[in-house]
């Protein structure tokens, strides 16, 4: 950490130099006005005192005749996957461009070859092509590629950085993980009371999907007895969760501020509703789901090819139901809450599982 910010403290000084030098050249060149007079440094002065408008202007110009267009394959890409990318700049103008510097907003988008560190020039309607790979570091949609251009006149006192005005924006989908699998044993085996799970963890007082360790009161019997002989441990045979007790998980997405900070935390909201809907397509139990500001718009996830179906179209809901969020017509997504029998809640704005109602 501490190197970083001495690198970037580092390049501001940088930067700054051509402005400092060109300040000490314009306060040598007016004292020796005063002092000495003559053609020559009266037309240094004017130079020098003319020359941060003149830039000024002509970066404005470079800015309005500068085209940049972005190509991907596809607009909806894989997290962490490389996928080819194509970068075309044009200088439009009729004198050349120089000091161009491309950049990417919070270093969401990698490059396999970085090209953003070095300068570019451009002679008068010179094209330049740019293919590498892309590398997206967060699921969700938001503006991938370059972002933002700086233009610098000859000797670097200007240094303009504007938006582009067309971004590439994407739609990134999430990775497959099990971060849901430890929340939902917990809190399906709070659900059923301790006697119905769906899990299929690695505890050690757990054999598989159907069993678990043996608890004061259970009937005898639901005992396994071969497993007790075998080993002298108790555990007991579950009964399958019956199909009205199906869980639904009821997500709630926050409005995005479009900030690290807001794209890191839907990065991780769809990467634990993604792991919710696999944990229940492996075990081949259905999951029902429903988008707050969606109304009753569900999706049903019972085996892989739903799941699929899940995973392709969540981003796009979740950023259809941002787009209603507190409207007053969204009414039947709250009657959902109060009916489910078995409602699990994944709110972005905590990023955590909680039980809603317990089962009857």
């Amino acid at each position: 950490m501490n190197d970083n910010n001495d690198t970037n403290k580092y390049g501001r000084i940088k930067n700054r130099i051509p402005l400092i030098v060109y300040l000490i050249v314009l306060i040598i060149v007016t004292v020796m006005i005063n002092n000495v007079g003559g053609v020559f440094f009266y037309a240094l002065f004017f130079s020098a005192f003319l020359y941060l408008p003149v830039s000024f202007i002509y970066i404005l110009y470079i800015k309005a005749n500068l085209l940049i267009y972005q190509e991907l394959d596809s607009r909806l890409l894989y997290k962490g996957r490389a996928e080819r990318y194509k970068l075309n700049i044009e200088n439009g103008a009729f004198v050349p461009a120089g000091g161009i510097r491309l950049g990417t907003t919070y270093g969401i988008s990698v490059f396999t070859e970085d090209f953003t560190c070095d300068s570019y020039e451009l002679l008068s309607h010179e094209k330049m092509e740019i293919a590498t790979d892309i590398i997206l570091r967060y699921a969700g949609s938001y503006e991938a590629g370059i972002t933002e251009i700086i233009l610098s006149d000859v000797f670097g006192v200007i240094n303009y950085k504007y938006h582009i005005p067309a971004p590439l924006r994407v739609s990134v989908l999430p990775s497959v993980t099990d971060v849901a699998e430890r929340p939902l044993n917990r809190l399906l085996d709070e659900m059923s009371g301790g006697r119905r799970t769906l899990t299929s963890d690695q505890r050690e007082d757990a054999l598989g999907n159907d069993l678990r360790a043996y608890i004061k009161g259970d009937p005898v019997k639901q005992i396994h007895w071969k497993n007790y002989a075998r080993s002298g441990e108790l555990f007991v045979r579950l009964p399958d969760m019956p199909d009205a007790q199906m869980p639904t998980i009821f997500l709630i997405p926050e409005l995005s501020e479009g900030n690290l900070k807001s794209i890191e935390r839907r990065d991780y909201f769809l990467e634990l509703a993604v792991s919710v809907a696999n944990y229940f397509a492996k075990r081949k139990k259905p999951v029902s789901f429903i988008f707050d500001g969606l109304g009753d718009d569900r999706i049903l996830v019972e085996n892989y090819e739903s799941f699929q179906r899940f995973y392709t179209e969540l981003e796009k809901r979740i950023n259809n139901a941002e787009k209603n969020i507190g409207r007053a017509n969204d009414t039947n997504a709250e009657r959902n809450i109060t009916d489910e029998d078995s409602l699990l809640i994944l709110r972005e704005k905590d990023n955590t599982l909680c039980l809603s109602k317990k089962l009857g």
